[in-house]
């Protein structure tokens, strides 16, 4: 059995379980079906009970708030087979369930083997945020887990985010490193959901289902049969209706067919080059195949070769391209439609006398943290859960592994690092060396970097809670629970009060001695129309400048409060992430439609300027007198603070996902990682 998208609702403590809420009716009758045998009549196929089921999904609505995952964990519980999922976009977005994951199958990517056939249960969703992301952690995953198996063995890959058409993911580039690892391998079937849809379609020669969903429009679930040597999808509604079947085949096809997948490779220097044209040597064509060729995702700008061409080396121009990093990708088309697409990345030099220095390591795990710099190092935490000591030049000088993932949560505090982790450990390390001063175990995840005054750190946690601890020896001082949905950003602390913003939709001003709330106010968008922790202010620090308060939510509002929590105006629309200027009163708002505006307290515009953005609320930094923004797939950009003209520009990333905002000293030093691992330090010459 294949079914997906579940969106438990959530269930805050004390709530009696809502016996009519989204989904639990459904699950009631896929408890039914499992336990009766498999019947595909339209293939002419009864086979035996369901051997086990697969959810590809969005098992929660909004994450594991309260007791929604002790609910799911109770209704599959009487599905008559075993039950594997992987993790959606709605499970790690507002939280995440990676750690209940680990508990239950041994982490959040895993497989398993049934018969000949061997089960990739793979997480495509990230953490915090519902971008889908196959970050270097999971890859190398795939790849060991590969190695243990035979080449020939038949493959079956469950992940939530299709692969085929376009499902949010940073670029081709990205999917493709997953195409790579699975050459000479047997892919039988992607398994997959986020589209509630039904259908069957192919991505680099593999078919894929989606798994519909378990409520709406396309409730139901697959079946997934192999009998004498045939492999058969068919979809099965819950319920008949007049305007289509209640069973749908999806797919059938022998599985000696099942080839494996064939290398076409991609000829880039493996050195950077200096700009001007990038040499590619590309792979020899089937004869009635066609090639069409592009660089990064401009396919406006693509050369396409003629059927049967016999060309193998060419020169794709690179003059408006930015120095860094780049990917280049050939689709191959051949009979009955078959496109198979490759890329490789390559880099380009900056020019001769610019005025910067780059450096680069990779730490082996994608980066979420925002980088600290400070005084002689750069210490980055991974999403594998290690902290690392860097030099300026990315040489590692230390590490400490707190064994699990770290989030945003990383802070300097003096000579200390704070570190938390989605397990709930919080790590107080010696910045110079990385030993362990102390360490304890809170009860919840912990997403947010610590606020830091007086002696104490302020820890705002997964599940609603705000902790003060002692800085010194790791003390409680207090704790209080707030709200019983996540908070993620950085509690920001001022004149005695901590200001923060939840899941919930709400903002919180609570009391910094006893963590009392004074008041509470929705974020923006709940003081305009619609009041929903959909829109909530929490992937993004609550900045203080003037005497206001100002907050942006994830309806890319940008709003400003009084410190008494009173609602004063929505100052700009299309607002992904915002930052104090140092030197004014003055905000930087990154917005969803390419741009970085600088505005004053009461939104009038400083200067527009036009630069690479996306959605992904990392903040601007100051650094000597420049404003550096960075792009969502990682092109770091720098304006000058007055004027807002660009001074300069440069790739960290071929178009992968940048999720860990920017590290900075203020002074000479800008440093940002992409999910692939890779940490880049930009120094500034001549500041």
């Amino acid at each position: 059995m294949h079914f997906s998208d579940t969106h438990i609702d959530p269930r805050p403590s004390g709530l009696v379980h809502n016996e009519d809420g989204r989904s639990v009716k459904t699950l009631k009758w896929l408890a039914q079906c499992s336990s009766e045998p498999v019947v595909q009549e339209i293939y002419g196929i009864e086979a035996d009970l369901p051997a086990f089921a697969i959810h590809t999904g969005d098992v929660m609505e909004y994450g594991p708030v309260g007791l929604a995952w002790q609910d799911f964990e109770q209704a599959i519980a009487k599905i008559a087979c075993p039950v594997s999922l992987v993790p959606g976009n709605h499970d790690n977005t507002w939280g995440e369930i990676n750690h209940l994951l680990k508990g239950t199958y041994g982490d959040d990517s895993y497989s398993f083997d049934i018969g000949d056939c061997h089960f990739l249960c793979i997480n495509s969703s990230g953490l915090l945020d519902p971008l889908p992301c196959l970050d270097r952690r999971t890859l190398d995953w795939i790849t060991t887990d590969l190695e243990k198996i035979p080449r020939d063995k038949l493959l079956f890959i469950a992940m939530h985010h299709p692969l085929s058409g376009n499902a949010g993911y940073a670029s081709e580039f990205d999917k493709l490193r997953l195409s790579k690892l699975l050459i000479g391998r047997r892919v039988a079937l992607i398994m997959d959901g986020h589209w509630h849809t039904v259908h069957c379609q192919r991505w680099q020669g593999i078919d894929r289902v989606n798994g519909g969903a378990t409520f709406g429009e396309h409730t139901g679930y697959n079946t997934v049969t192999m009998v004498d040597g045939t492999l058969r999808v068919m979809f099965r509604y819950e319920k008949e209706s007049v305007e289509r079947l209640q069973i749908v085949p999806l797919l059938e096809k022998k599985l000696e067919d099942v080839a494996s997948i064939s290398e076409y490779s991609l000829g880039v220097p493996n050195e950077p080059i200096s700009g001007g044209q990038l040499p590619v040597q590309i792979p020899k064509l089937p004869r009635h195949a066609r090639l069409r060729i592009w660089i990064d995702s401009d396919l406006e700008h693509s050369l396409q070769l003629p059927k049967g061409s016999n060309a193998n080396n060419i020169l794709l121009d690179t003059e408006n391209l930015c120095p860094g990093w780049h990917f280049v990708s050939a689709r191959i088309r051949g009979k009955k439609r078959l496109a198979i697409t490759t890329a490789e990345r390559f880099k380009l030099l900056p020019v001769k006398d610019a005025p910067f220095l780059i450096s680069e390591a990779n730490l082996g795990a994608g980066v979420k943290a925002r980088p600290l710099v400070q005084d002689d190092l750069i210490i980055v935490a991974n999403t594998s859960g290690l902290v690392v000591g860097l030099s300026r030049k990315l040489e590692k000088k230390w590490a400490y592994d707190t064994h699990s993932q770290v989030v945003h949560s990383l802070t300097a505090a003096d000579d200390r690092i704070l570190v938390g982790n989605i397990s709930g450990g919080l790590h107080c390390l010696r910045a110079t060396d990385g030993r362990s001063i102390w360490k304890i175990s809170l009860p919840n995840s912990l997403y947010a970097a610590s606020g830091v005054h007086g002696g104490l750190a302020y820890l705002a946690d997964g599940a609603g809670w705000l902790h003060a601890i002692s800085l010194n020896d790791g003390q409680i001082r207090w704790s209080r629970e707030v709200t019983s949905y996540a908070f993620e950003a950085q509690p920001l602390v001022f004149e005695d009060r901590l200001f923060i913003s939840s899941w919930d939709g709400f903002i919180y001003a609570v009391d910094c001695n006893t963590g009392g709330v004074i008041w509470k106010s929705w974020s923006p968008k709940g003081h305009q129309d619609v009041k929903s922790r959909y829109y909530g202010a929490a992937d993004n620090p609550i900045v203080a400048i003037g005497g206001s308060l100002f907050a942006n939510n994830r309806a890319w509002m940008l709003g400003s409060f009084a410190l008494n929590g009173d609602f004063q105006a929505v100052l700009q629309d299309k607002v992904t992430s915002i930052a104090a200027g140092q030197s004014d009163h003055s905000l930087y708002a990154k917005t969803l439609d390419n741009r970085l505006v600088r505005i004053d307290r009461k939104g009038n515009r400083i200067w527009d300027a036009e630069v690479p953005t996306g959605r992904v609320p990392n903040q601007p930094v100051e650094c000597a007198g420049q404003v550096a923004v960075l792009s969502d797939t990682g092109i770091l950009t720098l304006l000058a603070c007055d004027s807002g003209l660009q001074t300069l520009q440069y790739s960290i990333s071929p178009r992968l996902y940048c999720l860990s905002g920017i590290g900075t000293d203020g002074i000479d030093t800008l440093v940002a990682a992409d999910m692939d691992g890779t940490v880049t330090s930009l120094q500034l010459l001549d500041t």
